[in-house]
């Protein structure tokens, strides 16, 4: 494998993991992520500005809840970067 194809599997995975995070953001709600995530206060990637900053902001997990979110969201990003690598 050549790193030119390296490098385009690694930006697939990213925008792979961006994508799952939208969609269990989307899945999980705004009144169901303030419940069950501790916001976070400063991000060295992520600012509350923007699309992607205010939507992504998960935080970090205060219940069982939001550790079986946490816990999927890994769950999935790691199948589908193993996929993306396998293929």
């Amino acid at each position: 494998m050549s790193d030119h194809d390296i490098a385009r599997r690694i930006i697939c995975s990213l925008l792979s993991a961006l994508c799952i995070a939208n969609i269990f953001a989307h899945i999980v709600g705004e009144e169901r992520k303030k419940l069950w995530f501790v916001p976070r206060t400063r991000s060295w990637f992520f600012n509350r500005r923007g699309v992607l900053g205010a939507r992504l902001m998960f935080g970090r997990p205060k219940t069982k809840e939001g550790l079986a979110v946490m816990g999927g969201m890994l769950l999935c990003v790691a199948l589908s970067t193993y996929i993306i690598f396998l293929v």
